[in-house]
């Protein structure tokens, strides 16, 4: 097919000897043709010729074997080459091509003089790229970027136009709001990833956001008919089907239905297609979604593409499909060659776009990053967060800008959509020196090792993991119990009725609860892979039925068992958590979210830090509409699940030590209130305004006083959170919104919205129980209080016990001048002279009502905190010396954090260092076995022969401090 432009004219020979000393740097053959076409451009051109330098017919040769299509254009309009030979700065002129091409707009009045316009523009756009790639050996990216931006604002331009020609002769199609409608181009394909090649096809479909009727007088169409003649248009400007001016080749088969679908669809329409009917496939095509002509109304599209596309979990279907889309793609192989194809063969381009999207899929819904219709970007953000491990990563991001710089090359050089090696050896040659390697076989030897390495990794990626285990078929209408008890026996387990027993109500479940096939099958293929590994624990029966509830949770939900098949070691992981206690697998049951955790390396490893646990939250979105609050709630109650379960398992590895966990939960806790304390001022203050002195978060004059665990830096697992709000302004100041309410009214709706945002109920389960019984009058008292009523409420009304709350109670977040006030406040209450007698008793009488009790035999955390000697007496005993001595001694007044208040009370002489010791190795202990309590259900017997001691010993100090009245 090449060999008509190498037996063109040769006219004159001599009136090409000036340029053949130019012309030493390439090979003979590649000379000689260039000969030929100096002397036909000499013939076409003899003044223009005449103008150019030596450096010049450099350039022009090199860009003429690049690009045979382009030197036949450069014949025709040899203006072509002055472009090129002047473009210094290609960046510029493509951010602004829409400028650029304005000015020929303005005599254009038909859709074939605007098809004509934009045909011509594209090709002087087009000869710069080619002669930045092929000449000045641009960055591929920027190809890619002038590539894609040319193809943007050509169809921007066409839409734009097309839309106001029909205009003039339907009218306008309006919403319901006043706004006009636009048609939005979505483009996929390379042209959504802004990743072009030269002469790609470009995949596009159309959307209009609102149906309706237009209201012009004469005719009045529809939306949807208006919007079908003005795409009708725009194609009609594209790619027309009477002349040779073909713009772009356009593929709209990647809309709903396909060919056979309508040609623009509606938002409504989109939406209920990709709920009812979407395609796995559609999801792949779907990642490179990109509204060219966006706007503002455009972004509910994107948000509609991508809840299509990516979901809530790690999605490990996504595996699956692409197996299924491979094998479509590899029935349809015998149309091209396995190698020589080098976007479908073997290691291609296509394999490259597959393995980035599979991941982008699976991680997308979790990792916002990921929803990115760049390749380029995603797989560089896969290397950097090593979803790819590097070696990987460096293979395809290689082979990637290799194959596709030789695409271009075989694209450009006769403006074809080829991906196939030529067998010409001219062309060979031709593209050898494009690519600057010294040879054909070069070439070939480098393209082979980079398919080889991407295949590697596509086949290694979809490939289902290899299956070890022995394979039965448990939803078998003919399998009886005698089978499933001989295959049971084969894997070595020996109480089989008790298995089957465990294995029938599963698959009762399963039948009751009508599983699709597909759901069945999973299951089917997970069990015997469950099965095996139980059969190397000790208690497999007991196991099983622990892990029943999880699988009955998880076999209507097909992402989850693709989770563990794919991943075989997390059901390694479930086996070990089942065995340690009840809390793991309850917790993973309640919210198999949390599987995704156990794929985690680092879970079991690398201890987390405060510093780790703050850079999570960064991903929060700080600034929120109310509609997106729903969203952000769940991915809060998510980033809370997944931080106690690091937690727990890190604890249960004992790589962090109790306090060490106290500190995480505790921060976490702080880090949540604050959170939810930024998204419930947002949502207030734009419902009912501000306050004049209350005008930002940080000058809000008001603040959040936590007490109990959370004030003391005590959090466990199953802890909840003491709170009050305190405001310094006059009640009845308005806001200064639309609708005005009272600083009282204002205060509380904030405190409600913050207490509903942390105890409310969603499918990832509430953040924290609350209480705000310490506030003033308790429940009796209203629900916020200002801080000249808090203050007289103390000093006049507060019980004996509200006071020793007081010890543990620390403002939390709010106004920084107001916390001054209240520290000071505390301070001058706790330093407040008390009656010893009246002291003494009120807490005596405090300790028996909540319960203190001998019990022999520890079942729960109530019964832990109870019983005589417990960390409860620990409290009481911290909180009374605090009251008691905080007169004399200020400093205690200072502190909330039980193990210092241990250590001042040492340094101050009222305690021994002996009993110091003591009492901190207790309090610890003990903080360690509510842990435990809370995790696995039960002390180890370690703990149990410990805590008798400890007990022991705290009832020696209760009974010196209080029936002794001495100090310890």
């Amino acid at each position: 097919m090449y060999d008509k432009y190498c037996i063109v004219g040769c006219g004159s020979y001599g009136a090409v000897v000036q340029v053949e000393k130019y012309l030493t740097e390439f090979e003979p053959q590649l000379q000689a043709l260039l000969l030929i076409k100096w002397t036909q451009f000499q013939e076409y051109h003899p003044e223009i010729s005449k103008q150019y330098a030596e450096s010049d017919i450099k350039k022009i040769s090199k860009f003429w074997i690049g690009t045979e299509f382009m030197y036949h254009a450069s014949l025709a309009q040899p203006k072509l080459l002055t472009y090129c030979l002047t473009q210094t700065d290609p960046d510029a002129l493509f951010a602004s091509l829409k400028k650029n091409i304005t000015p020929r707009l303005k005599a254009i009045s038909t859709p074939e003089q605007l098809n004509k316009c934009l045909y011509q523009f594209k090709q002087e756009m087009s000869a710069i790229i080619i002669w930045q790639q092929v000449v000045m050996q641009c960055d591929l990216v920027d190809i890619f970027k002038w590539t894609s931006q040319l193809a943007d604002t050509i169809l921007i331009v066409s839409m734009n136009w097309c839309h106001q020609h029909l205009s003039q002769r339907y009218g306008i199609p309006i919403m319901t709001d006043g706004e006009i409608i636009p048609l939005f181009i979505v483009a996929l394909g390379k042209l959504g990833g802004q990743e072009l090649n030269f002469s790609s096809d470009i995949d596009i479909m159309f959307v209009y956001m609102e149906n309706g009727t237009m209201t012009h007088q004469r005719r009045a169409l529809t939306h949807q008919e208006f919007f079908t003649k003005l795409a009708q248009l725009v194609l009609q400007v594209l790619s027309p089907l009477e002349h040779q001016n073909k713009i772009y080749r356009v593929d709209l088969r990647l809309r709903p239905y396909g060919q056979s679908g309508a040609l623009v669809s509606s938002f409504f329409a989109l939406e209920k297609y990709y709920q009812e009917q979407g395609r796995d496939w559609e999801r792949y095509a779907l990642v490179k979604a990109r509204i060219v002509n966006s706007t503002s109304s455009s972004q509910n599209l994107t948000q509609l593409f991508n809840r299509f596309v990516y979901r809530k979990y790690l999605d490990y279907t996504a595996f699956s499909a692409l197996r299924d889309m491979q094998e479509t793609i590899n029935a349809q192989s015998h149309t091209y060659s396995k190698y020589h194809d080098i976007k479908r063969g073997c290691g291609g381009i296509r394999e490259i776009e597959f393995t980035v999207q599979a991941f982008q899929i699976i991680r997308g819904g979790k990792v916002p990053a990921l929803q990115t219709s760049s390749l380029l970007f995603a797989l560089n953000y896969c290397m950097q967060e090593a979803i790819f491990n590097e070696v990987d990563g460096q293979c395809l991001s290689d082979a990637y800008f290799y194959l596709r710089q030789l695409e271009n090359c075989l694209q450009m050089f006769d403006d074809q959509q080829t991906h196939v090696l030529p067998n010409d050896p001219l062309v060979q040659t031709r593209i050898t020196c494009v690519m600057c390697h010294q040879t054909w076989t070069a070439i070939i030897e480098n393209l082979a090792a980079h398919q080889a390495a991407v295949n590697e990794i596509f086949i290694r990626t979809i490939s289902p993991r290899k299956n070890n285990f022995r394979t039965i078929n448990i939803f078998a209408n003919d399998l009886t119990n005698e089978q499933i008890s001989q295959y049971f026996h084969e894997l070595g387990l020996e109480d089989t009725q008790a298995l089957i027993m465990t294995l029938n109500t599963l698959k009762k479940y399963i039948y009751t609860r009508d599983a699709t096939p597909t759901a069945r099958k999973r299951m089917s293929m997970l069990l015997p892979k469950l099965f095996e590994i139980l059969a190397k624990e000790d208690s497999p029966n007991y196991l099983f039925e622990r892990l029943l509830p999880l699988l009955m949770a998880i076999s209507l939900r097909s992402a989850y068992l693709v989770l563990l098949l794919e991943n075989p070691n997390t059901l390694v992981w479930l086996i070990k958590l089942a065995k340690q206690g009840d809390w793991f697998i309850r917790r993973i049951t309640e919210f198999p979210i949390l599987l995704d955790e156990l794929l985690d390396f680092q879970l079991a490893h690398a201890p987390i830090s405060l510093t780790d646990l703050e850079k999570n939250f960064q991903e929060l979105q700080y600034k929120i509409d109310e509609h997106e609050l729903e969203y952000q709630m769940e991915r809060l109650r998510q980033l809370k699940l997944k931080t106690e379960l690091h937690i727990a398992i890190q604890a249960m590895n004992q790589l962090i030590s109790a306090a060490h966990v106290n500190r995480i939960l505790t921060r976490l806790a702080e880090l949540i209130i604050e959170q939810t304390f930024h998204w419930a001022w947002q949502i207030v203050t734009r419902k009912y305004g501000h306050l004049t002195e209350a005008k930002n978060k940080q000058d809000c004059r008001c603040a959040i006083i936590a007490y109990g665990n959370l004030g003391a830096y005590a959090m466990n697992y199953q802890s909840d959170l003491d709170l009050i709000l305190i405001f310094d302004v006059a009640q009845l100041q308005m806001t200064d919104g639309c609708k005005s309410i009272s600083a009282l009214e204002f205060y509380t709706k904030l405190f409600q919205r913050i207490l509903t945002m942390l105890s409310m109920r969603t499918i990832n389960g509430v953040l924290y129980d609350t209480d705000t019984r310490l506030r003033p009058s308790g429940n009796q008292g209203l629900l916020v209080a200002t801080l000249q009523g808090f203050t007289q409420y103390q000093q006049d009304k507060a019980w004996t016990y509200e006071h020793q709350a007081l010890v543990k109670s620390r403002c939390l977040i709010g106004d920084r001048s107001l916390f001054a006030q209240l520290n000071a406040l505390k301070i001058a209450i706790l330093q407040t002279s008390v009656n010893q007698t009246a002291l003494h008793t009120d807490l005596l009488s405090m300790r028996e009502k909540i319960g203190r009790q001998v019990i022999t035999e520890i079942v729960d955390i109530k019964s832990f905190k109870n019983c005589a000697g417990s960390i409860t007496d620990v409290d009481f005993m911290v909180q009374y010396i605090v009251l008691k001595y905080a007169q004399s001694y200020p400093e205690l007044a200072q502190h909330t954090e039980t193990v210092m208040l241990l250590s001042l009370f040492k340094n101050l002489g009222i305690l021994t260092a002996q009993a110091f010791a003591q009492l901190v190795e207790i309090y610890q202990f003990y903080q360690a076995c509510l842990q435990q309590l809370a995790l696995f259900g039960k002390l180890t017997d370690e703990s149990n022969k410990k805590l008798h001691v400890c007990q022991q010993r705290v009832q020696n100090f209760w009974q010196k401090l209080f029936e002794g009245n001495n100090d310890v």
